[in-house]
């Protein structure tokens, strides 16, 4: 038997790949399975004349891994995907081939080859394949594929696609313990240290403005989107302060799919009226993630000159975000993917004899030819097949050298694993493997910082704050339009309306201050003051004399309260 990978589009996302089985015997079909159809993959110049699509593996319903399935579905295959993924597969080709700027072929035959599986299905004799979970987006899966070689054993090939070891709206992560040793590993090797932080930040933003009375449009893509109301529902049963939640559109249909039914969530997938679905201590969500179009579009137009209101934007790293309103605006850039400390985890967990590095470019790719992960390592970006297994043995890199073989060789833990492969009864004996059936709720398991929530969300008798009292303390570690609190993938708010000078200096000092959740004092004092341009975006107040000339004493860094007036001057409240 002879195993090997060629890349689909390494010029593109890296994320497809091609696998290939062949026998030894002439009269054997080469298995030939296609990992996921992004942009740019042409598997008719793949394929040799006498050669078949054997299946097409879907990891999960986002764009750059279904984008090419119509284009390169052929030959009957079947198209493997979870059943979660299977039931919103319409939803997301339909949508996208509305707003896609090509042509994305005919959902129909894509539908029509699909496959939903739950457990091992063998599209090919001595060929099986079956899912587990991987986190990452809701219905997202790893395949694990086993193949009987001349010699009648198995060798066991897990493709990762996309991951993270948190879960993902109850989908559960990826585990290292998959009850079967994994020879060869297919690994994607995005990866992103900031994201269970920056997913935690974002939820906490989104509960505070909301729990202030603030009406809070969220933009997040459709997955994305499923998973926030199921983090913000599971919250509030938490805190036992349910927000309402308004899931609207794209994200609503998805949510529909998916089967969900979360308490305080509700589903519209079509509305007339915007002003409808926003409202104080509601939190609405809508796509797409940069409100300029679509659902979030409408709604932002609705809120974008309501001081009161509020805009959070996922990102995912693609466009920039919206920078200018008179609401209160916040981005945060929300990738899931693992930390590269998980990935080595990973690999050091699952011991595989070949490491093949995919969705990575540049020097995010080249550091894993550096890792020192008792494996060969395949960090190639070209379209070329490499065998990974020939002539009964696990082949290395052509560029290695014979000492760096060796090593390898020599170097795993011989009690970890079979470095041969499982020998199973036949390709019916029953392997048991992590399913992909939705887990009870668990936030922490989520990635959530559950303790810092509760923290930041509570008052100091540990009850959840009311709208109109928050402590010195939280203020002080909310993040705020100009000082963001965590970097990289922390809020940056952002308020102007260049129309009008002098309502862009009041809105900013309002946002500065918070003065919606400002915890007035009952002693106050009440003066006059100038609103002060110090260019570069700085707004300041210039207290004025007072008749007695009693002006408060203030310190640099103290924080006071805000009240504006509508004659555009501002009372000072001193705490």
């Amino acid at each position: 038997m002879k195993l090997s990978f060629q890349h689909a589009n390494p010029d593109a996302g890296s994320e497809s790949f091609l696998i290939r089985c062949e026998r030894e015997s002439e009269h054997d079909q080469t298995a030939c399975i296609l990992v996921d159809a992004g942009p740019e993959v042409d598997l008719d110049a793949m394929l040799d004349s006498d050669e078949y699509l054997t299946a097409i593996l879907l990891t999960h319903a986002h764009a750059d891994h279904y984008l090419s399935l119509a284009e390169n579905h052929r030959d009957g295959a079947p198209i493997y995907a979870t059943e979660a993924t299977a039931s919103m597969l319409e939803t997301v080709l339909t949508e996208a081939q509305r707003s896609a700027a090509t042509d994305l072929g005919d959902p129909e035959a894509v539908l029509g080859a699909l496959e939903p599986i739950t457990e091992w299905a063998s599209p090919l004799s001595g060929v099986r394949v079956a899912p587990v979970p991987v986190g990452h987006v809701p219905g997202a899966a790893g395949f694990v594929m086993q193949y009987e070689d001349d010699g009648g054993e198995q060798r066991t090939v897990l493709a990762t696609g996309d991951w993270t070891p948190e879960r993902a709206a109850g989908n559960p992560g990826l585990d290292g313990d998959l009850g079967v040793d994994v020879d060869a590993l297919f690994l994607t090797g995005a990866t992103n240290d900031c994201y269970t932080d920056a997913l935690t930040e974002s939820i906490g933003t989104i509960a505070k403005r909301a729990y202030a009375g603030s009406s809070v449009l969220v933009s997040a893509s459709g997955l994305m989107g499923v998973r926030y109301a199921y983090l913000l529902s599971h919250l509030g049963e938490r805190l036992d302060r349910r927000l309402s939640i308004n899931l609207v559109g794209q994200a609503a249909k998805l949510y529909d799919d998916l089967g969900y039914n979360l308490r305080g969530v509700e589903s519209i997938p079509e509305y007339e009226d915007p002003d409808a679905l926003l409202g104080p201590e509601t939190v609405t969500i809508a796509g797409p993630e940069v409100p300029t179009e679509g659902s979030s579009g409408r709604l932002f137009e609705t809120i974008q000159n309501d001081e009161s209101a509020t805009l959070v934007q996922i990102l995912g790293g693609g466009d920039p975000p919206i920078a200018s309103a008179r609401c209160t605006m916040y981005d945060f850039e929300v990738v899931a993917h693992p930390t590269e400390y998980a990935v080595d985890e990973l690999v050091e967990e699952l011991s595989p004899e070949q490491v093949v590095v995919t969705h990575q470019h540049g020097r995010s790719r080249d550091r894993y030819k550096n890792k020192n992960y008792h494996a060969f390592v395949w960090a190639t970006d070209d379209r070329q097949a490499y065998p990974i297994f020939e002539a009964g043995e696990w082949s290395p890199p052509p560029w290695m050298t014979s000492e760096g073989i060796a090593l390898v060789r020599n170097g795993g833990d011989p009690t970890q694993r079979n470095w041969f492969g499982t020998a199973l009864e036949s390709a019916d004996a029953g392997l048991l493997l992590p399913t992909c059936e939705r887990a009870e709720p668990d936030l922490a398991a989520e990635g959530l910082d559950v303790d810092a929530l509760e923290s930041r969300l509570s008052g100091p008798s540990g009850d959840v704050t009311s709208p109109d009292y928050e402590t010195n303390e939280s203020a002080e570690s909310e993040p705020t339009p100009t000082e963001p609190a965590v970097s990289a993938s922390t809020p940056e708010a952002t308020t102007a309306d260049e129309a009008d000078p002098n309502a862009d200096a009041l809105t900013s000092i309002h946002d500065r201050l918070d003065a919606i959740e400002s915890h007035l004092e009952p002693e106050e004092q009440t003066v006059e003051a100038r609103v002060v341009d110090a260019g570069d975006g700085v707004t300041m107040l210039r207290l004025l004399d007072t008749e007695d000339g009693d002006v408060p004493d203030l310190k640099h860094g103290e924080e006071v309260a805000v009240t504006l007036r509508e004659s555009a001057k501002a009372e000072v409240t001193s705490p």
